[in-house]
């Protein structure tokens, strides 16, 4: 009597690069990572790697050194010839202001482009800018009218000066200069300028500026004697 036993799968079958979502049985051949990798059990999602659901058959090689150079390659052929701008003139329009004319652009191939141009003309009316088109806004201000309404009196002919300061007063016709006047660091100091009395000198400063700021709440003045010091501002 003759028996017979099923021995199941015994061939070997190459699957190719590995699939994730591919299921695989017991003796395929997988590829992952330049690695082949034998399957010892059916398996689904599984990475392949030397373990107990792959068997690793040939581990990926080490990267080969670089070839030799290769020869040239011979040259290839001439391209076809370009082509540049043979002539430019005004085909349509005589040029006249406020009209278009068209000029036509002939290459050294045959062929054509045009192309148009506004000619300008004069602007009409005279007379100043209107107020509408430089200030839309209406921001305009008379700057002088602007200090004569924002800066008190006393305070148009201050020259504000910092402590340890200087002036230099230039002379004129009626008096020699310049003079210098150097103002004292220390705030509680009183304010002198340093200079030597001239006939005439403080009438001249007297016209031309009232008053010298040197710090806050003090002024340069001149007392009887004529020398300068500081007054109360």
């Amino acid at each position: 009597m003759e028996t017979s036993t099923k021995l199941g799968r015994v061939s070997l079958a190459p699957k190719g690069e590995y699939d994730p979502s591919a299921s695989y049985e017991r003796l395929d051949i997988v590829s992952f990572d330049g690695s082949g990798y034998l399957v010892l059990r059916p398996v689904q999602g599984v990475t392949p790697e030397d373990g107990q659901d792959y068997m690793l058959l040939a581990a990926r090689g080490t990267d080969g050194t670089d070839g030799a150079p290769g020869r040239d390659g011979t040259d290839g052929t001439d391209g076809a010839p370009g082509s540049s701008i043979a002539s430019i003139e005004r085909t349509d329009g005589n040029g006249a202001p406020g009209t278009t004319d068209t000029y036509t652009v002939t290459l050294t191939d045959g062929t054509t482009s045009t192309f148009q141009v506004y000619n300008g003309k004069d602007g009409q009316g005279a007379g100043d800018m209107e107020a509408s088109v430089y200030d839309p806004d209406g921001r305009r201000t008379d700057i002088f009218k602007y200090v004569d309404e924002h800066v008190p009196d006393s305070a148009k002919d201050a020259v504000i000066v910092p402590g340890g300061g200087t002036i230099v007063v230039v002379g004129s016709e009626e008096l020699e200069g310049p003079w210098t006047f150097e103002m004292s660091e220390d705030p509680e100091d009183e304010l002198k300028v340093g200079i030597e009395q001239v006939d005439g000198l403080e009438e001249a400063l007297a016209d031309k500026q009232p008053k010298l700021t040197g710090r806050p709440g003090s002024a340069v003045g001149f007392g009887e004697d004529g020398s300068a010091v500081a007054v109360p501002g």
